[in-house]
């Protein structure tokens, strides 16, 4: 493969999936878990598992990541950005039926109601979060960045590691 990758030995393996053969095959094979829409306890019930499988299987667990893909809309207030950001998902996006992703992980809100669940989000332990941003706009992505993002670097910045 050309380039040939930075990572050495190679890059992470995150694996996308949400039903047990997946999980067990997380904790067994890959370096990390990759999901999408998922609240924290949903998160949390789904890494427990890994931990679990991976124990079972004579892993640590600590050698594994774990990552959430959450949507994102800020706006003037959680009530103002609830009826657009539920558009959106149910119009462009889809949750697998036999997972616990949902469109109720979605993140709305003013700032400071976006940092806030967040920061449960962090709390569940979760090790990266990958922001979506409501329809893609520029103006949310500027948002994010400028407002949301440094708020959150020092929700976590004493956070313990796993």
């Amino acid at each position: 493969m050309l380039p040939r990758p930075a990572q050495r030995p190679r890059p992470p393996i995150l694996i996308g999936g949400y039903v047990d053969a997946v999980l067990k095959r997380v904790a067994t094979r890959g370096d990390g878990w990759l999901t999408y829409f998922y609240t924290p306890e949903s998160y949390r019930r789904g890494w427990d598992k890994i931990v679990a499988f991976a124990r079972e299987a004579g892993r640590d667990p600590a050698s594994l990541t774990g990552t959430n893909q959450l949507a994102i809309y800020v706006g003037r207030s959680r009530e103002a950005a609830e009826a657009p950001m539920r558009r959106w998902l149910q119009t462009e996006w889809d949750v697998a039926a036999w997972s616990e992703s949902t469109i109720e992980h979605a993140i709305r809100g003013s700032v400071d109601e976006c940092v806030e669940q967040l920061r449960a989000h962090v709390e569940s332990g979760v090790d990266r979060i990958i922001l979506i941003p409501y329809r893609y706009e520029p103006e949310q992505v500027e948002l994010i960045a400028r407002d949301v993002v440094p708020r959150l670097a020092q929700v976590t910045a004493g956070r313990p590691g796993r």
